[in-house]
Parts: structure tokens; C-alpha cells; sequence
């Protein structure tokens, strides 16, 4: 299943949408977020897919869930965060530096990426669940996010937006979906896709 393509009204209704969302593959959300399931499977629906549950407070900063969530994309049925191995994933860990054309990348060739953001308060992982690109320039323009700090969002294939441009700060402006910002640092990023045979 390729990356999903999704336009976003950014503008009038009497301009061309300038905007494009791409989601990562095997994702859903047409309702509350689900993941798509092949094969046989109790926990999913009557349509093939299982919801994403919001994760629970821990102390590794939504790690946990974002590992199993990355891995049940890419796996195509629900698994724990140890089982990538087993399933056939290359993981790249320790990227530093955020690299907007990298992660597209990632995400348009059916992979999904792991991002820990930082603020003087706390760290914390997101999903990195698509991006979203500037049709006439064909740039990133920001980072969809499915935050394990911010509840899920009904409909929406992100909770929390992230621009690829740092502000006066040298800190880029994460967006909520309930309009609240942060000033953060970005520490760091890994992908996870299916090994090539």
C-alpha cells in the first residue's frame, strides 16, 4: 500500500489548494485512527483495521508506543516494539539534524519515522504519521505528528504539526490540533521500513 495522499484546504475556496498531506502507509482515519491489518486477526474490525489506542503515561516519553505503533504500520497487524526484528525492519537510529527531504523520503516509500522532541520541561516521542508539501514549490513544509502527548484526534491522521524551519530561536514551533504551541528542540530521528530483498 503507497503512502496516502491527502489535499487540505490552506486557502479559499476560490484559490487552488496549496497544500498536500502524505500519510504513511497502512494508515487510517476516517474516524478515530486505526491501522490497516492483513491475515486473520481478532483485534481488528469488520473492515480490516485495528484502532490506535492512545498510549498510557510512562516514563520513557511515549518511546514505547511510538515503537508500536511504527512497528504495527509496518508490520500490518498489532505487535510489540521488540518485534521488528523478527518482522523483516530495517531501523536507521541516531539521525541528528532534521531532514525535511530524508523523511519524506521515508514516508513516500511506504516507511515510517520516530521523533524525540524536547522542551527546558520534558522530552518526549512522536509518529511521525506524514508530511505536508507545498504543491507549486514541492517542498516539506511541516512534519504530521501523531504525538504521545496529546490525545488523538478523530478524523485526522495527526495530532500535532511540526514546520521544518526553525524560528529567531533556533527552536521550531510545534502545533497542536487544539491550537496550543511549544517552543522545542529537536533531538533526534529513526526510520523504520521493510528490508528490500
Amino acid at each position: 500500500m503507497p503512502a496516502q495522499r491527502s489535499c487540505c484546504p490552506m486557502s479559499t475556496e476560490s484559490t487552488p489548494r496549496q497544500v498536500e498531506h502524505i500519510y504513511c502507509a497502512g494508515l487510517r482515519f476516517d474516524g478515530a485512527p486505526c491501522f490497516e491489518v492483513r491475515g486473520l486477526g481478532p483485534t481488528k474490525d469488520s473492515k480490516g483495521f485495528c484502532l490506535v489506542t492512545h498510549p498510557k503515561d510512562s516514563r520513557d516519553g511515549g518511546l514505547g508506543w511510538c515503537e508500536r505503533l511504527a512497528t504495527s504500520l509496518q508490520a500490518r497487524r498489532p505487535a510489540s516494539r521488540r518485534d521488528w526484528q523478527a518482522l523483516g525492519m530495517e531501523i536507521q537510529r541516531g539521525r541528528t539534524g532534521l531532514d525535511a527531504e530524508a523523511i519524506a523520503t521515508v514516508i513516500q516509500h511506504s516507511g515510517v519515522g520516530i521523533i524525540q522532541l524536547r522542551t527546558e520541561a520534558k522530552n518526549w516521542w512522536s509518529v511521525i504519521s506524514g508530511i505536508e508539501l507545498h504543491r507549486a514549490t514541492g517542498l516539506v513544509t511541516h512534519l504530521l505528528l501523531l504525538d504521545s502527548s496529546q490525545p488523538l484526534a478523530w478524523g485526522s491522521g495527526f495530532n500535532a504539526r511540526l514546520p521544518v524551519t526553525v524560528d529567531e530561536n533556533s527552536k521550531y514551533r510545534w502545533l497542536s490540533m487544539d491550537a496550543g504551541t511549544r517552543s522545542v528542540l529537536f533531538v533526534a530521528w529513526y526510520s523504520m521500513a521493510k528490508r528490500k530483498n
